[in-house]
């Protein structure tokens, strides 16, 4: 071997040794420095496995969403619906917008309860809208972080339940309500796409 290339791979080891000492010497904070965006156009350095993982940060994201004077009620209506919709029907709300296909099927099964001639849980199901109505403001929240549910409206009354959204007014309880009451007309799933989905994402043909 040429006595050349013997000293160049001496150096690399050498300078490779020194390179691991000083990685090992470094600091946690030094290590995350590292990983910012580099200014000489190189990738920045992989530490994935020193930044901090938080598992409960979108459940404080989520809780954030609450507020407001009816903000403890529509948590604990959310959390209800939530609640039934796993242990009555086997479904999994997740605050997705997927998720309101799942109310939809669940209010429209109340739907068909309702033309049952010896349904006698009207109140029960009045309940149903209004925390699914809770449910579905909360998944616009967490999706959009915006929202803010009242009570009353200055049209239409007391017990309106008035979600404020990009600067209109809609109502989930309402839509929930309609839904169980009067029927497939008042598809949860079209409802949403048109008033949410369409203006966050833009109208689609589906």
């Amino acid at each position: 071997m040429p006595i050349f290339t013997l000293i160049i791979l001496i150096a690399l080891a050498v300078l490779g040794f020194y390179a691991i000492r000083r990685s090992a010497g470094r600091s946690k904070q030094q290590l995350e420095d590292d990983s910012a965006p580099s200014q000489n156009g190189r990738p920045p350095r992989q530490v994935s496995d020193e930044v901090e993982r938080e598992p409960d940060a979108d459940k404080r994201r989520l809780g954030a969403m609450y507020s407001g004077n009816l903000g403890e009620y529509q948590k604990e209506e959310t959390e209800l619906a939530v609640r039934v919709a796993n242990e009555k029907f086997g479904r999994t709300l997740d605050y997705s917008h997927r998720s309101i296909a799942d109310v939809e099927a669940i209010l429209g099964g109340a739907h068909d309860y309702t033309l049952m001639g010896d349904a006698k849980d009207t109140d029960n199901l009045v309940d149903w809208a209004e925390m699914f109505g809770c449910y579905i403001a909360t998944v616009i929240q967490k999706q959009t972080g915006e929202g803010q549910l009242e009570r009353d409206h200055q049209d239409l009354g007391d017990d309106s339940y008035p979600f404020h959204w990009k600067g209109e007014t809609i109502f989930p309880q309402s839509w929930c309500h309609k839904r169980i009451f009067e029927g497939p007309a008042h598809d949860l799933s079209r409802k949403y796409k048109t008033e949410i989905l369409d203006r966050i994402y833009g109208p689609t043909s589906t």
